[in-house]
């Protein structure tokens, strides 16, 4: 079966019919001017009338045969194994309510989704997971190349995927290390969490340490500012009605939690970036460190490719173009 490599090119051969019909037109009608004017007799009029209806026969086909190999055509196939090779890289997500706080543009978790996607483009052929946390942890998807499947699970993220609980870092931790850990024994396995470094978990220290026992290491983002921000309170429809007050009825105030973030990336023998809003320096710390870590083979793919068969109809407009010289 024919396949093509360079099909959105088939609008071309509007413009050449065009052109080939203009110039048939247009030599009719100078030859009738000619034979009428110069005189000529029958026979010689024949034998040139028949030899440019040959030529412009064979310019048809030559422009037709390179408007064909243009267009790329391709049939048979070929079995051609591919080496698979990168590093396993799991996104931790915060999505708890403090990630609404707007000290980051348009808040938290939008900016943080921004920062990631910029990060997988950049991670190239590495598989990269997802992971949503807050109370609890999901895996929103499993690692995989396939970046616009990854980009589309983060798309999903929004205002009505926060949790209303409590941060809980330690869950993303053993979830991640599980997830990692379970895919391959000898794969260069690291975590990246995106969070403002709330938390109210118990057992950080000792995820932490299973991380790092497992091989797991662990880069932190900062998703938040030092001064921080209050944090926005919604009704039932989305609407924004206030910030969140403590018992005492005072503004809730959520701030960068360097120093708890710092300590994970420790543990997790990783390092610790607080998220930049200038550029993304921030990025290019993270993808130095990543490219300190060795490639592991995954195995083979096999890879099918179609043949290319483009040169035969070159080969057919040269031939053209031979007899037409000829003639």
């Amino acid at each position: 079966m024919i396949s093509w490599s360079n099909l959105a090119g088939v609008w071309l051969l509007l413009p050449i019919l065009t052109a080939y019909i203009l110039v048939i037109l247009l030599t009719r009608f100078k030859f009738n001017i000619s034979s009428l004017l110069a005189g000529a007799s029958f026979k010689y009029l024949a034998n040139y009338q028949t030899n440019l209806k040959i030529k412009l026969f064979l310019w048809l086909g030559i422009l037709i045969a390179l408007l064909i190999a243009f267009l790329g055509p391709q049939w048979g196939q070929s079995v051609q194994p591919v080496a698979q090779s990168g590093r396993n890289i799991v996104i931790a997500l915060d999505v708890s309510k403090s990630m609404l706080a707007q000290d980051l543009k348009p808040n938290r978790l939008e900016f943080a989704k921004t920062k990631i996607k910029k990060l997988v483009s950049l991670l190239g052929g590495e598989r990269v997971g997802l992971i949503l946390f807050a109370g609890d942890a999901i895996v929103m998807c499993p690692l995989t190349r396939d970046q616009d499947l990854l980009l589309t699970f983060l798309d999903e993220v929004d205002q009505n995927t926060v949790s209303s609980g409590t941060t809980n870092l330690t869950k993303p931790i053993n979830m991640a290390t599980h997830m990692l850990t379970s895919t391959s024994t000898n794969a260069t396995n690291l975590l990246a969490i995106f969070t403002d470094g709330e938390d109210f978990s118990q057992g950080l220290s000792q995820a932490g340490q299973a991380a790092q026992q497992a091989g797991v290491h662990i880069f932190t983002f900062g998703m938040a500012s030092l001064h921080g921000a209050p944090i926005p309170e919604f009704d039932a429809q989305g609407q924004a009605i206030g910030f969140i007050k403590n018992a005492q009825g005072e503004t809730v105030i959520s701030r960068l939690n360097q120093a708890l973030l710092q300590t994970i990336a420790q543990q997790g023998s990783g390092q610790s970036v607080i998220v930049s809003t200038q550029n993304d320096d921030d990025l290019a710390q993270m993808l130095s460190w990543v490219n300190q870590f060795e490639q592991n083979n995954f195995g083979e793919k096999q890879l099918v490719l179609k043949d290319p068969k483009y040169y035969y109809f070159v080969i057919l407009a040269l031939i053209g173009l031979l007899v037409e010289w000829i003639l």
